[in-house]
């Protein structure tokens, strides 16, 4: 890792940021430590720099980020490897040497903590800052370096903690710090942020995206709730990554209370009395919502730019989240859609039923054929005449896709739906490979499960004249609320918050609650029953938010759940009328940019190897278990 010893103000505008506001704030000249720190407005712009470190959110593709693709909820048609980082990931095609996502989530992030801590050694030099401003924009810094090692640890495990030093590791031999001291360092440095940094910003309008208090918590509960899991809580198979000076890289042995501190943490967020689920009034339990409501409801954390459940943010043109899921056809403004990228069937089939229950439980042997739970009244035979509860028209659909639970229909759309923007109603599109979404006419921008991914998406954008603006929630407090449930029931699985704050998620979404009318009734307080239906929980609320895969990987589930064969529908098939072969389950074709291949994430895939070029200039440490 290259660290530049002068500072210059990044030329570059920050990445994903649409609209004007406090992260858009970056000079374009460039000027010495002396003038930067010499003018209020020359401060605030090199802490926008410190921010415009983050990835960029606000596409779904995985040259950027691969994590859905990667993970078992989605594929992707992209053949080459440079728009494709799913393809060598979910195949363990990849080296040391072949990390073509180092720049993002190694190099990128050291260079946010090296500019962060720059930031907060020469602050205070503002003499036009008053001591409060001053405070928090230190703070502000703070937390963008904490958040810079909170995204690492999880992708690459113990990294080289800098601390308070601008010092460069290329001097030579260094060791990694271990797990404990890497997490225990980054939570203190939230505390003590969170203690300085305001519950809210003044200006909503412009100040999206800043750190705020609950930011702090939030992330210090998600590292907590990642460290509890067991894959860093205890897991032998870590046992030989000893450093140079005897010290296990990760703790050898199971510590039930990180779970209470991931609660803890959790449970923090929760008592700020900041944050809601949108729709909902309170903690009410008794609130129920018709499908088309909670659909309008879970639609506005995305669309609105700003609302009750964003915890922290990133807001800005939508075009990088929406044009990769509209179809080739669909009229819009950038000429085609590039619908590259696509649920797949093991998604589709996570979501409940209407009356509460999970459709599937699991899989035969040969990965292909659902075992059905009766108890959801579910069928994969025939069709039905069913009105759609976002678009409100009534068409013969496939059972498989009648009486889902709302938050199905917020996130799946199939062939032969009609495609609603603004005052526009387009021919239904045609997603089998010869018709013209599918592979046939839009080569790598058909997707190749069948499905449409639909959540970001907006039915009140006109895509002909814009592709809209809208929010991506880094954390948002459903995610907290799960969180929360999933940490006590692991240390008190008896605890009645699990089922208040588990069920608070469910009602909001339009589901029936757990325990009501005997749902699932037999697993409140049964730790392993209850783990199942948390684990579940967090599939469905979270698609496409870029957390299955870090999930699975904290679970040690990912070796089972994406490994194998991937299915959709038959994109094969002549058409998708009534009837037709295409309304069977099938093999994809091409999956993440590969032809006839099944997915393979071995132990080694649990953790990114560290960059091979920083094995070049920092000598001597202990690399990732299966690296070399």
């Amino acid at each position: 890792m290259r660290i530049r010893k002068y500072i210059f103000i990044m030329l570059a505008m920050v990445a994903c940021c649409g609209c004007d506001g406090f992260l858009d704030r970056q000079p374009d000249v460039a000027l010495t430590p002396e003038q930067i720190f010499n003018k209020r407005a020359t401060t605030l712009q090199y802490l926008a720099t410190v921010y415009s470190q983050q990835p960029n959110y606000f596409t779904i593709q995985s040259n950027v980020n691969p994590w859905d693709s990667a993970s078992d909820e989605s594929s992707e048609s992209f053949s080459n490897y440079s728009r494709c980082w799913a393809n060598q990931m979910s195949h363990d095609e990849w080296t040391t040497g072949m990390n073509t996502l180092s720049d993002i989530s190694y190099e990128l992030p050291y260079r946010g903590i090296r500019e962060a801590t720059y930031f907060m050694e020469n602050v205070n030099k503002c003499k036009e800052l008053s001591e409060i401003e001053a405070k928090w924009l230190y703070n502000e810094a703070k937390f963008m370096r904490a958040y810079y090692y909170y995204y690492m640890l999880r992708i690459y495990g113990p990294v080289f903690m800098l601390g308070d030093d601008l010092a460069s590791l290329d001097s030579g031999n260094r060791e990694r710090d271990t797990w404990d001291d890497c997490v225990d360092w980054v939570c203190r440095q939230l505390d003590e942020a969170a203690a300085e940094l305001p519950v809210e910003w003044e200006n909503a309008a412009t100040d999206w995206g800043r750190a705020t208090k609950g930011a702090a918590l939030a992330v210090k509960a998600k590292l907590l709730i990642f460290s509890a899991s067991p894959l860093c809580n205890g897991n032998k198979m870590y046992a030989s990554l000893v450093t140079k000076e005897g010290k296990h890289l990760f703790p050898q042995t199971y510590d039930e209370n990180k779970w209470k501190k991931a609660a803890d943490a959790c449970k923090a967020v929760i008592d700020l009395q900041q944050y809601g689920l949108v729709g909902l009034v309170g903690e009410d339990m008794n609130t129920t919502f018709s499908a088309s409501v909670a659909i309008e409801n879970m639609k506005k954390i995305f669309c609105d730019i700003s609302n009750e459940e964003i915890i922290w943010t990133r807001v800005g043109n939508m075009s990088g989240m929406r044009r990769y899921n509209t179809p080739k056809t669909i009229p819009n403004s950038s000429g085609d859609g590039w619908c590259g990228i696509s649920p797949t069937q093991k998604l589709v089939d996570k979501f409940a039923c209407a009356n509460g229950y999970y459709p599937i439980t699991g899989y035969a042997k040969n990965g292909k054929d659902p075992i059905i739970d009766s108890r959801a009244e579910y069928s994969e035979y025939g069709f039905s005449s069913f009105t759609h509860p976002y678009f409100n028209d009534t068409e013969q659909t496939y059972n498989m896709y009648v009486d889902r639970e709302p938050r199905f229909y917020l996130n799946i759309l199939w062939s032969g739906r009609k495609w609603y923007h603004g005052t526009n109603v387009e021919l239904p599109i045609q997603l089998y490979s010869t018709g013209k979404d599918g592979e046939g006419s839009a080569g790598q921008n058909a997707p190749q499960s069948g499905y449409v991914a639909y959540k970001y998406h907006d039915k009140a954008v006109d895509l002909k004249r814009t592709w809209g603006n809208g929010s991506y929630p880094i954390i948002r407090y459903a995610d907290i609320l799960l969180c929360y449930a999933e940490a006590l029931n692991e240390y008190d699985p008896t605890n009645s918050d699990i089922l208040k704050y588990l069920n608070l998620v469910r009602i909001r979404a339009g589901v029936p609650k757990i325990g009501t009318g005997g749902i699932y009734a037999e697993c409140v307080g049964d730790k392993v029953a209850m783990r199942t239906l948390i684990h579940r929980e967090r599939s469905v609320e979270l698609c496409y938010e870029q957390q299955r895969y870090f999930d699975c990987r904290r679970w040690l589930t990912a070796e089972e759940e994406f490994s194998g064969w991937v299915y959709g529908m038959n994109t094969l098939a002549a058409n998708d009328a009534v009837g037709s072969d295409f309304w069977q389950r099938a093999k994809l074709v091409k999956d993440n940019g590969q032809y006839g291949k099944e997915r393979k994430f071995s132990e080694r895939c649990y953790f990114f190897p560290i960059p091979y070029m920083e094995a070049v200039i920092v000598k001597g440490f202990t690399q990732n278990y299966g690296w070399y």
